[in-house]
């Protein structure tokens, strides 16, 4: 098609799947994930988003010990994927490690990732974040004075971020 360099930008929840895609598709050389995090369990027991989520787990009896319990192995299976298997090959009955993100940064190179980050996200929350830019090794990194919905107010310094990320990383 005579495409030189394949790029993937994703916002929120579309950061996630970049991240995946990032991790499976090694055609993809750079990634910009904005508003992004891992530890599904972080997520799902702390964000806002998943007020529903949560709901549903406690009329099941579910709590956040049981969730950390499941989680617990969860280092094992990281363990695995920084040998070189990819998740897909890893047995595990914790549904959520397939599409944790964490469980795909370490299969992605540092230098390739620009973070975009709102400094007051209660939908991703910071411990997320973090999580998430230690696992891909501290990739550079951008914190923005906003929450996850009013991010867009800073569309053109985002913009900037992303053109020199692209042009010039």
């Amino acid at each position: 098609m005579g495409y030189k360099q394949i790029d993937i930008i994703g916002i929120s929840l579309g950061s996630f799947f970049s991240l995946i895609s990032m991790g499976l598709d090694k055609r993809i050389e750079k990634g910009v994930l904005i508003l992004c995090g891992g530890d599904q369990g972080i997520i799902t027991w702390k964000s806002l988003a998943m007020m529903d989520v949560r709901k549903k787990h406690k009329e099941k009896g579910i709590t956040s010990i049981d969730c950390k319990k499941c989680r617990s192995f969860f280092p094992d299976f990281l363990k695995i994927i920084k040998e070189g298997i990819p998740p897909y090959h890893i047995k595990s009955d914790v549904i959520c490690f397939y599409f944790d993100p964490l469980s795909f940064a370490p299969m992605i190179d540092s230098k390739k990732v620009l973070m975009i980050n709102a400094l007051f996200d209660f939908m991703i929350p910071r411990e997320s974040t973090i999580k998430l830019r230690q696992a891909l090794d501290e990739p550079l990194t951008r914190w923005l004075p906003s929450g996850h919905l009013s991010l867009r107010l800073f569309r053109t310094k985002i913009i900037s971020y992303i053109r020199s990320f692209l042009l010039y990383y």
